[in-house]
């Protein structure tokens, strides 16, 4: 190939990559193929489920990386409990702390006394087992599990009202000394069931392991001098830590480069979806050609789908457009689809919930601003 030219393009695919390589003149122009080709390979996907092989390996890696941090966490909390005397320096010592009842010793301390090691121990022990955090983002997609969970952290506030119990450790410490209750069982949460009906008796939340933390502190910090406010805020910082989801990487709009495209959700993403559907979509009635809406049809369709009505194939569009019973669409010949989606915001803020009465009042820029708050709010409300 010396002292010539030559082009190289390349077409990159999911599972393919295909090349070709032109020979150039003189003035870079293309003048012949000098070669072609396409090369296949797998495209790393499950061949049953069609699933990325990716989608294996998250939950290993999450569970790895989760266990990696408590680790960390561990180990720096028990350092501060030793720095701050909570906890003994000799690793024999420390030892010994753990033939004593947490659950016990978390009771008692809401109303005597407890030393700073038995302190220090307490305090341990609810770093082990700290709640759960929901966050509404990365609980999204596992709806059943965290509706599960919602639904016993309401049992167990019912059951701490009932029996008086000021905190989860005072619950725990009388069920474990219940009559006739194992006291591994009393204080494990199984879940119990099979499938969609298996449930959790109770399920502790971060924020009920906080009031707890609080709540020790308070009584226990009249007792102690070493209790004050900047150890409290250092040992609460290190066990109810959460680290912020990263924000996705967002790409770059297609029509306008300098900018980040529009999340699905945005209004105007919504509408934009809606009108290409109706632009790319083709009627058929009888043995005349295939045409395009008229501008009055594609209006008319329109007006339903962006106040967040689906419109059918079969009944709904020959409804609306008053079309003989034989007419087809072009988007039913594939049968995949059998409608014309509407605004899914609209469908799921303005038919029901706080916004059912105000959304029809906003304007574009409130419901942009409300739609990038949902989009970003990672705690559930209060």
């Amino acid at each position: 190939m010396s002292g010539k030219n030559y082009r190289f393009a390349f077409d990159v695919g999911t599972n393919s990559l295909g090349w070709a390589v032109f020979e150039l003149d003189q003035k870079n122009n293309p003048i012949d193929l000098a070669d072609a080709g396409v090369r296949i390979f797998s495209d790393g996907r499950d061949p049953k489920s069609k699933e990325s092989l990716a989608i294996a390996r998250r939950g290993p890696r999450s569970m790895r990386r989760r266990r990696d941090r408590f680790l960390q966490r561990r180990s720096y909390l028990m350092d501060l409990l030793i720095r701050a005397g909570l906890m003994p320096d000799d690793e024999a010592a420390r030892k010994a702390l753990e033939k004593l009842d947490p659950y016990g010793l978390r009771s008692k301390g809401l109303d005597e006394p407890l030393s700073l090691h038995e302190l220090g121990r307490v305090i341990f022990h609810l770093n082990q087992r700290r709640g759960f955090q929901s966050n509404r983002i990365a609980d999204a997609g596992n709806d059943e599990d965290s509706g599960k969970i919602k639904t016993a952290e309401k049992k167990l506030i019912a059951a701490l009202a009932e029996q008086g119990c000021r905190t989860y450790g005072e619950f725990l410490a009388k069920r474990q000394s219940a009559p006739k209750v194992r006291e591994r069982e009393a204080v494990r949460i199984r879940l119990k069931g099979v499938g969609a009906k298996a449930l959790y008796d109770f399920y502790p939340t971060r924020d009920i392991l906080k009031h707890e933390f609080d709540a020790l502190w308070a009584a226990q910090a009249v007792h102690h001098a070493a209790l004050n406010d900047a150890l409290h805020d250092k040992l609460y910082n290190t066990m109810f830590f959460q680290r912020p989801l990263k924000d996705p990487v967002i790409g770059k709009c297609t029509f306008y480069p300098e900018e980040p495209r529009l999340a699905k959700s945005h209004p105007l993403s919504q509408a934009r979806r809606i009108y290409q559907d109706l632009n790319h979509l083709r009627l058929k009635e009888g043995e005349a050609p295939p045409r395009n809406l008229t501008l009055d049809e594609r209006d008319t369709l329109a007006f339903v789908l962006l106040s967040g009505e689906d419109v059918t194939f079969k009944t709904g569009l020959r409804r609306l457009l008053k079309l003989p019973a034989n007419t087809t669409t072009s988007l039913e010949e594939s049968g995949k689809v059998d409608r014309l989606v509407g605004d899914q915001l609209v469908a799921r803020l303005s038919k029901k919930g706080p916004l059912k009465q105000l959304w029809g009042n906003l304007t574009l820029d409130q419901r942009a601003d409300i739609t990038l708050k949902l989009n970003t709010e990672q705690s559930e409300p209060p």
